[in-house]
């Protein structure tokens, strides 16, 4: 069995705790410390995580026992710890939005390939089974062209969401609400199955207005495919329900409730596609999100290992970093 990667974690907050579970739970990585910008709040995380507390970053990225760093903290600090961590010769796995200057991250990103460094995005939804399915099938021809996708993200969310990291409302430093923290993961997995997007246009809105950022958005996507889309997201709602996605080719439809996969077809199910009916019509994708983050940790270090590239690289995180921010710049 390959020696555990030395890995650094950026971030004390609830996405760190994810990441920490699922670097143990790959087995690919070992937990050198935990940075933080909040000595107190890093030495509490230290403590509950069994790690070490880490107060200068840059001091703890010259250990050689240090092959690693997982960005997960604030927006606004990701370009500058990723940075610091390829002046190190340090691999990197940063949550999203990658970064919120797209120019500048993306340089960085054209000077890190050069050098053979890793940089990957985490966008764990990629990881699903069916998504792997969809992406190869449309390639493949199986499918037929795609005609749209339609999708709907409806969530609450409570003043303490914002109080326990107020970065979260701020504009600046969170680049924006609900549309670039969750439906940017919408927005790529429509861009890993479909492709590249040709043009992004909705509307934004605060609705219980808890924050100065958006908790409603309304958007019309068009791929460079020929297909469109739509996403209506808001975490303005009464309650949270289950997120749902739908792709619509002229051969199936394939939609995604929460956990749960339906798959209509005319004839029978397109190559490649086959396993979602071995058992019944709607079943369980059989991957919690947690496990998602697993494979998101696992592909890090196979990447890294192999010197090859993650399933989704800077350059492709940055992508849908990039498509969100085009609505913000056309919103009225």
């Amino acid at each position: 069995m390959a020696t555990p990667l030395g890995v650094i974690l950026c971030g004390t907050g609830e996405i760190a705790a994810t990441h920490v579970e699922a670097l143990r739970a790959s087995g690919a990585f070992a937990l050198r410390g935990i940075a933080g910008h909040d000595p107190e709040r890093t030495r509490s995380a230290a403590a509950r995580w069994s790690t070490t507390p880490i107060h200068d970053l840059d001091d703890a990225l010259r250990s050689d026992a240090v092959d690693a760093v997982v960005v997960a903290s604030a927006t606004d600090t990701h370009l500058d710890q990723l940075r610091r961590a390829v002046v190190a010769g340090k691999h990197a796995l940063v949550e999203k939005p990658f970064a919120l200057d797209v120019e500048a991250a993306t340089a960085l990103a054209q000077d890190v390939k050069a050098r053979g460094l890793v940089l990957a995005g985490v966008f764990q939804r990629r990881f699903l089974p069916i998504a792997e399915d969809l992406r190869a099938a449309f390639a493949s021809g199986a499918l037929g062209r795609a005609i749209g996708a339609s999708a709907a993200l409806v969530w609450k969310r409570h003043a303490k969401y914002f109080e326990a990291s107020p970065w979260r409302g701020d504009v600046r430093r969170a680049g924006g609400g609900v549309f670039m923290m969750q439906g940017i993961h919408t927005i790529d997995l429509m861009r890993f199955v479909l492709g590249e997007i040709d043009r992004i246009d909705g509307k934004t809105a605060r609705i219980r207005a808890l924050a100065e950022v958006e908790d409603t958005a309304a958007v019309d996507v068009r791929f460079r495919c020929g297909a469109v889309a739509s996403l209506f997201a808001t975490t303005a709602a009464h309650q949270r329900v289950p997120q749902r996605i739908a792709f619509h080719f002229e051969a199936a439809t394939v939609e995604l409730v929460g956990d749960v996969v339906a798959l209509d077809t005319r004839r029978e199910p397109p190559r490649g596609l086959a396993r979602w009916l071995e058992q019944r019509r709607a079943r369980r994708a059989a991957t919690l999100r947690d496990e998602l983050f697993v494979r998101v940790a696992a592909d890090f270090a196979h990447a890294i290992r192999t010197r090859s590239p993650p399933r989704c690289d800077a350059f492709d995180a940055l992508a849908s970093v990039a498509a969100v921010q085009s609505l913000y710049g056309l919103r009225s």
